[in-house]
């Protein structure tokens, strides 16, 4: 007989005969060891495929079979053997050999051999054992990609430190700053962010393998052997559900009370103290709760547990942002969105939630909302059109976003902010704004966190500083009561800075920076001002390095 391994060799390179078909049907049907083999080898073929096609290297495995690339597959092969395919190569390899037998039919060799005893497990009944372990072995992957990534954030962090005169990150086990540019840690990211992204899609695929891995029992069969990799028999399911995961797009990872984390794959249930983890870029999540709310999640956002009791259903987002499109609430009962600086009270509504490092923004398109401080459970009743925010220095009070007055994009172009019109910096300059000192000004490429749309991540990305110094802004506007809004980044490095924002000679805002990463960014406000001689006076004071300002908004306040 062939040998087995030359035989897998021709069907591989599509170079099997008829005759040599035959004796791979008959060798697959011998022993399910066989046919495990078989699926180890088709697995390392893929893998060899899939990673020429990464190497941009398409045209050679086109002119090279796999017989004839076995040093690189031998290179690529699993070291381990345990390690198993996901349920669809086997179901490739039960393909191959029902269709091997129905081409050519049973060898002669088979014909005369005598009755062989049954395997000990049919194939289809181990199939949910190898998917289990291939789950196992790609959650262990995406770790390994996970503490990657993590190192690349340390590096970028311990090269900017060492450009601003700061202590290296001591977890890097290295005495200085590391040589590579940022632009090539940047390149090393998304590469290891595309593995990433690789490693979450087979993982999704996997599970909707093993969920559709029910083999049905012939009638006449014997019961089989019990399996060499016993599978735990799956939870009774006791929780009620409490809302549904009904979309997930990219990384979306469900959050167990124990602290376990794992793909989620919708839609599925979510039990009391279940949560959701949303990853970056385009990932989404979309739920909808028991009595009808919908929750739309986005990238960066991490829904820790949602919760009932007797006095109505509380959900708990740790940070991020999401819409929310509230069905009416029983008298008593009210829906509450918590968070770490505050609570909204919903009874029927929809609205918008924002929670930044270091502070909540609340958004109510229809109906109202009662948003509650939690530091000294101060509140405010926000209605439909209006703002409000609980921030460090914030009076905690709601506003409407109308009438408009101006908006500038500080160092960066005109830009639609908010449905609103801003000025671009030469433009408020032209129009009368004065900064002194002369700020430095600085455009940069940050990614920020939460995600925002194009138009804001570009306004976030230009500023003007104080070079250890603080500036004071004036910006001509009628006398009148105001309402005014800033926007501020992180775009150098996690804790990085540390200022105040003073308006009419006050200090209103306090403690801007400390504990803010890299790409965190916050909208700060309102903040009421009452302008008497013609000009809006902001002052930032440094307290830490380099005070900065990436967009400044003015409102006419209205009676509440």
């Amino acid at each position: 007989m062939t040998d087995p391994r030359e035989l897998m060799d021709a069907h591989l390179d599509g170079e099997l005969t008829p005759e040599q078909a035959a004796e791979l049907a008959a060798w697959l049907e011998a022993d399910p060891e066989h046919v495990k083999a078989f699926v180890r080898e088709t697995h390392a073929h893929r893998q060899l495929r899939d990673a020429l096609v990464a190497r941009g290297m398409q045209a050679e495995l086109a002119g090279t079979g796999a017989s004839r690339s076995r040093s690189r597959l031998a290179a690529l092969r699993p070291s381990s053997p345990g390690r198993f395919p996901p349920a669809a190569w086997l179901a490739v390899a039960a393909a191959v050999l029902v269709g091997l037998v129905a081409l050519w039919g049973p060898s002669p060799a088979r014909r005369e051999r005598a009755p062989r005893r049954p395997p000990e497990a049919p194939a289809a009944a181990e199939e949910p054992v190898f998917v289990r372990e291939e789950l196992a072995r790609l959650e262990t992957e995406r770790r390994r990609i996970r503490e990657r990534l993590d190192v690349l954030e340390r590096r970028r962090r311990d090269l900017e430190a060492a450009d601003t005169g700061a202590a290296p990150d001591p977890a890097l086990g290295i005495p200085g700053a590391p040589r590579e540019s940022l632009t090539r840690i940047e390149a090393d990211r998304q590469a290891v962010e595309s593995e990433m992204a690789q490693v979450v899609e087979a993982m999704r695929r996997a599970r909707a393998a093993l969920a559709g891995a029910a083999p049905a029992a012939e009638p006449d069969a014997e019961p089989p052997a019990p399996s060499p990799f016993p599978v735990p028999a799956a939870p009774r399911e006791t929780r009620a559900a409490l809302a549904t995961l009904d979309r997930a797009e990219g990384e979306v990872l469900l959050l167990d009370a124990d602290g376990v984390r794992s793909l989620a794959a919708s839609p599925r249930s979510l039990g009391p103290s279940q949560g959701l983890a949303v990853g970056a870029g385009a990932a989404r999540a979309a739920v909808s709760l028991a009595d009808g709310t919908r929750l739309e999640l986005a990238a960066e956002t991490e829904l820790s547990r949602i919760e009932e009791g007797p006095s109505g259903r509380r959900v708990r987002i740790e940070r991020g942002a999401l819409a929310v499109e509230a069905a009416r609430q029983p008298a008593g009962k009210p829906l509450v969105f918590e968070t770490p600086h505050a609570e909204a009270r919903v009874l029927g509504t929809a609205f918008t939630l924002e929670v930044h490092p270091e502070s909540t923004a609340l958004a109510v398109r229809a109906g109202r909302v009662r948003l509650v401080r939690r530091r000294d459970g101060a509140a405010a009743d926000v209605g439909a059109g209006q703002h409000a925010a609980v921030a460090p220095g914030a009076v905690l009070e709601p506003f409407r976003s109308t009438p408009f007055v101006l908006g500038i994009n500080f160092n960066g172009e005109a830009a639609v902010v908010e449905g609103r019109r801003w000025l671009s910096y030469r433009e408020a300059l032209a129009r009368g704004l004065r900064v002194a000192p002369e700020p430095a000004c600085t455009s940069t490429g940050v990614h920020p966190s939460p995600p925002v749309d194009d138009a804001l991540q570009a306004m976030l990305n230009t500023a003007v500083f104080g070079q250890q110094r603080s500036l004071a802004l004036a910006q001509p506007l009628p006398n009148g009561v105001y309402d005014v809004c800033f926007w501020v980044m992180e775009n150098l490095a996690d804790d990085y800075r540390a200022f105040d924002v003073a308006i009419e000679g006050q200090t209103r805002l306090k403690g801007i920076g400390p504990g803010m990463r890299r790409g965190a960014w916050v909208r700060l406000g309102p903040v009421r001002a009452a302008v008497s001689d013609g000009t809006l006076d902001v002052e930032l004071i440094a307290k830490r390095t380099d005070p900065h300002l990436m967009g400044m908004a003015v409102y006419r306040a209205d009676p509440r």
